[in-house]
């Protein structure tokens, strides 16, 4: 074994492969390791990337759990580029890190994430994962549309088990107000993310909307921090285009320092759960007014444009009178954003 190896995130992934197939034939390490004759301790190194496994211990697995050929020729294939991209040769294939972030998930003790639209799986409440999965409205390539279900079941797991996963969000203000599913839905999502701020292990910020650029993409980012002190933090970003991994340790402890700096600039907890208290509140009274006057509903005006915030329904007052009675901080929070 290679002195301080460092698994990179691929090779991290062919390991999970290798446990999934022991896992399906319901085998312990003693009796996957007298299949195929290695020792336990050589295939718990290697399911775990504490070692590099080549591509004949792929294809020596393979036959010992009786996979199939193109399956099993395909993760020895990755195990090849993998090493090519150790020894700093160029890739052949990318490896499209969204199918492996879930996976990758399960193993985190920390996460931290920075998300726009859509919000980041881990805080979607059941409603919202479900609206951005809708192939006519979701972000996501069509193939990935059930892996983002089944990856929001994964996490909201993670989070309710004995020992959660400690999580970090920053959400901006502006995400906050984009409306995925309607109005119902997003006042679902705004009382799912003030409860989950409520949890001792989930910590949740809002940025404000005037504090402009703060050092990181607007498309979704993640830190990982893994137990196993052979796995390096990783950042992992994604946006409709795919996913991908930053291993780079110098980019890594960059994006960090950015994702604090952040961190450090939003609300508070408490002022952020007020915030979101009070968007779930305004989103509410929208829905009331539109019940009340017959309009369409998520948001909707006559004219078919959509209501995004209480200020839209403020100035649509002519057509739409506010006949349901609104606080002043309410109030003048609205003419504010009007005023944007």
């Amino acid at each position: 074994m290679p002195k301080d190896f460092r698994a990179t995130m691929q090779e991290r992934a062919i390991g999970r492969q290798l446990a999934h197939w022991r896992n399906e034939l319901e085998l312990s390490l003693a009796e996957a390791s007298q299949r195929v004759g290695f020792s336990s301790a050589k295939l718990s190194m290697i399911e775990n990337a504490l070692q590099p496994c080549s591509t004949y211990d792929i294809m020596a697995l393979g036959y010992a759990y009786r996979v199939r050929s193109d399956e099993w020729q395909a993760v020895a294939k990755r195990t090849d580029l993998a090493a090519r991209l150790r020894h700093e040769e160029p890739l052949l294939e990318p490896f499209d890190a969204s199918t492996d972030f879930t996976a990758a998930g399960r193993d985190a003790l920390y996460l931290q994430s920075l998300s726009g639209y859509p919000l980041a799986t881990v805080l979607q409440c059941d409603q919202s994962a479900r609206a951005v999965a809708k192939p006519d409205t979701s972000p996501y390539p069509p193939e990935a549309a059930s892996r983002h279900l089944q990856a929001h079941r994964d996490w909201t797991s993670r989070i309710h088990r004995n020992n959660p996963i400690v999580v970090e969000g920053i959400i901006p203000e502006a995400a906050l107000e984009h409306v995925v599913g309607g109005a119902q839905v997003m006042k679902a999502e705004l009382l799912h993310l003030a409860q989950l701020s409520e949890l001792r292990h989930i910590t949740i910020r809002v940025m404000p909307a005037d504090k402009g650029a703060y050092g990181l993409a607007m498309s979704s980012t993640t830190l990982l921090t893994f137990a196993h002190k052979q796995h390096n933090t990783v950042v992992h970003i994604e946006d409709s285009a795919g996913g991908r991994y930053v291993e780079d340790p110098t980019a890594v402890e960059r994006m960090t320092a950015r994702f604090e700096q952040a961190f450090n600039s939003a609300l508070s907890e408490r002022l952020s759960r007020e915030l979101l208290a009070e968007l779930a509140q305004q989103t509410l009274l929208v829905m009331n007014v539109c019940a009340h006057h017959a309009l369409p509903t998520a948001f909707c005006r006559a004219d078919a444009r959509p209501f995004r915030t209480v200020a839209s329904l403020l100035s649509y007052e002519p057509r739409c009178p506010l006949l349901f009675p609104i606080s002043g901080d309410h109030q003048q929070r609205a003419l504010r954003q009007q005023s944007r």
